[in-house]
């Protein structure tokens, strides 16, 4: 498992791939960005091996009972903000739009799945002023000219410097200094960018930290403003980053402890490809756990692995596995039930146990090593069908690679002893239950 960049690849390198980075300045949850790959190369395990059954086969089709729904409280709430920035972004409202993501920052607003609102507002308004909805998987290589005018980020900073009071204006300002960058960045290794764009992108990166000095996030006490300053991490060098990540990581968490996407990207920056080690990772997930014990629990150890382990074994191997799943069920708590957010959790513990089980099988592998590395396999499978057991009540086909069938699969590889033995399965409100068949003794 790699992020797309190498640390030896020369000017840029430490730069995260340009996905990474775009949804991480809006605060889009780095659990949705891992999630299609988790969820793909963990089902693919499922569909291609001839020893598993499945529940989607005809022949134990009548093993379960389930419903399906369209319905998701994140993904409503997600719609209604971009119908809602379009709008504005539309009639060109900028004050109302300001006014608008800063009653969120302030206030610290939510959408269901526990990200914050103001960031995702902001990320919006920078896709359609792109003329996107984001960006594509397909074809990240570099650009030889942005998606974002020059024009339009000068009038965004003249809004910024004439409504200095309007905070969000500067923030977005920024944002669009960044996405004109990774445009000309590009999201593969730094060899691929042409020389004559690296000058380009170091303007819009000096242009964007000095439209945020005069906006301090903890005077402002804005976690939005916080967050934008962390993205400009992407293109220090290393001895700017050492004095500054940890400091900037500190105030955005600090402003707002009950968000973990503060962790999830200070999480993957400490690790050892980029500007950390695994015993620095582990010592600042436990911390950033006690920090916010009272609020949400153990949700901020979850986020620093969910954020890491899936890139990187090493983080993987050195995750504290009851801490680990103690912050998952807090997270499920936190978040409810919601059946369009539950799959990617179950998705990538699976792929983690999956990734566990391909380490343990490694010849050269050391027998102790090999023992830890199988436990945690069991470790993850058992917490994998428990997030099943305790919050799955319907299946939301979009939520799950190859639709209802594709949910069916991941079910029977997690209870694949009990569905070959004829349990029988039954998806409700309150969770999955798996019956075993009665035995009847011999007279």
């Amino acid at each position: 498992m790699s992020d797309g960049t190498s640390p030896q690849a020369g000017r840029g390198a430490r730069l995260q791939n340009l996905k990474f980075m775009a949804i991480g300045a809006a605060a889009l949850p780095v659990l949705l960005l891992l999630a299609p790959l988790a969820m793909t190369r963990a089902i693919r395990k499922v569909l291609f091996s001839p020893n598993l059954k499945s529940l989607s086969e005809p022949e134990f089709a009548d093993q379960i009972t389930y419903t399906t729904t369209d319905a998701s409280p994140m993904q409503d709430r997600h719609a209604e903000v971009k119908e809602l920035v379009a709008e504005l972004v539309e009639d060109c409202d900028w004050s109302s739009l300001s006014d608008l993501i800063e009653e969120w920052d302030q206030n610290r607003t939510k959408c269901p799945s526990g990200y914050a609102l103001a960031p995702i507002a902001a990320n919006h308004v920078v896709a359609l002023l792109a003329g996107d909805d984001g960006l594509e998987d397909e074809d990240c290589r570099p650009m030889a000219q942005s998606k974002i005018a020059s024009q339009l980020v000068d009038k965004f900073e003249f809004l910024a410097a004439s409504r200095h009071e309007r905070y969000p204006l500067a923030a977005l300002a920024v944002l669009l200094r960044l996405r004109q960058a990774w445009d000309l960045r590009g999201g593969g290794f730094a060899d691929s960018v042409p020389d004559a764009a690296w000058p380009q992108i170091d303007a819009h990166y000096e242009k964007a930290a000095w439209l945020l000095d005069t906006h301090d996030p903890v005077e402002r006490n804005s976690p939005l403003l916080a967050e934008v300053r962390f993205a400009l991490c992407d293109h220090m060098d290393s001895d700017e980053v050492a004095s500054k990540l940890h400091i900037f990581y500190d105030d955005w968490a600090g402003l707002d402890l009950a968000d973990q996407t503060s962790s999830e990207h200070y999480a993957f920056k400490l690790l050892p490809r980029w500007y950390g080690t695994y015993d620095a990772l582990e010592v600042a997930a436990r911390a950033a756990a006690g920090r916010a014990q009272t609020l949400i629990g153990n949700v901020p150890y979850a986020a620093f692995y969910l954020a890491t382990a899936p890139r990187d074994d090493g983080a993987l191997y050195h995750m504290d596995m009851d801490l680990f799943a103690d912050g998952m069920r807090d997270l499920m708590k936190l978040r409810g039930p919601d059946p369009a957010f539950l799959p990617r959790m179950i998705m990538t513990v699976l792929e983690l146990a999956n990734d566990c089980n391909h380490i343990a099988g490694e010849r050269r592998m050391p027998k102790t090593i090999r023992a830890t590395i199988s436990d945690k396999e069991a470790t993850l499978k058992d917490l994998a069908r428990e997030l099943a057991r305790k919050h799955l009540t319907s299946i939301h086909p979009s939520a799950w690679p190859y639709g209802t069938e594709g949910a069916l699969d991941v079910i029977s590889e997690l209870f694949q002893d009990e569905l070959v033995a004829g349990a029988t399965f039954a998806i409700d409100a309150d969770g999955l239950s798996v019956t075993m068949p009665v035995v009847e003794e011999a007279a």
